[in-house]
């Protein structure tokens, strides 16, 4: 699909004034001998019903649709920015599943600091409490379906495992390719103090 940019626009306003101009001067050639004064009043009319539906389609409509577009990526942005803050732990991956952002949350819960994590597998944080079955039959879901969701045991940097409600979804591009993966994790233990407080007050 074409890309509208600001530089593409002023280049298709000048291809219509120019095709159009070009075009009146064809067919003011064809016409009886007028004055200067007529032939510049001609011009500016056909010039004017030439150009405007050529402005319309090639122009302000892709314009139009360029704001547009501005304005929904920076609605992506902003609900991004706010989720990205949350408690629940997020980290983002490459296609490789090798790790290229994580938030505050995800330090707090595993230990790591983001630059201990930048590159690497996650699998740095698998526990002994699950086999190389359930690690298997949950990529299977995930490159299948596009997400996985379920409780996992985590390894905290000091040693200590950890269980977490997690979520993986994979982020696809224009051609449908996946880009990145994104994973949220909830630290359930926060989750079972919640439960035991509303239902034990």
């Amino acid at each position: 699909m074409l890309t509208i940019t600001p530089k593409r626009l002023i280049l298709m306003l000048a291809a219509c004034i120019f095709i159009g101009e070009a075009a009146i001067m064809f067919i003011l050639e064809s016409l009886p001998q007028i004055n200067s004064l007529t032939e510049m009043l001609i011009d500016a009319i056909l010039l004017t019903l030439f150009c405007c539906p050529l402005l319309y389609f090639f122009a302000f409509r892709p314009l139009s649709n360029y704001v547009h577009d501005l304005q929904q990526a920076k609605n992506k942005l902003a609900v991004a920015s706010v989720a990205f803050n949350s408690s629940e732990a997020i980290l983002i991956t490459d296609s490789s599943a090798n790790i290229i952002l994580v938030n505050s949350a995800f330090v707090k819960i595993t230990g790591y600091s983001q630059d201990e994590v930048m590159g690497k597998n996650p699998r740095f944080l698998k526990s002994n409490r699950h086999d190389e079955y359930f690690y298997k039959s949950m990529w299977h879901e995930i490159l299948s379906k596009d997400s996985w969701s379920g409780d996992v045991w985590n390894q905290h940097k000091d040693g200590h495992v950890f269980p977490v409600q997690m979520v993986i979804s994979a982020i696809k591009n224009d051609e449908n390719e996946t880009s990145q993966y994104v994973c949220v994790k909830l630290h359930l233990n926060l989750t079972h103090q919640m439960h035991r407080i509303l239902t034990h007050p």
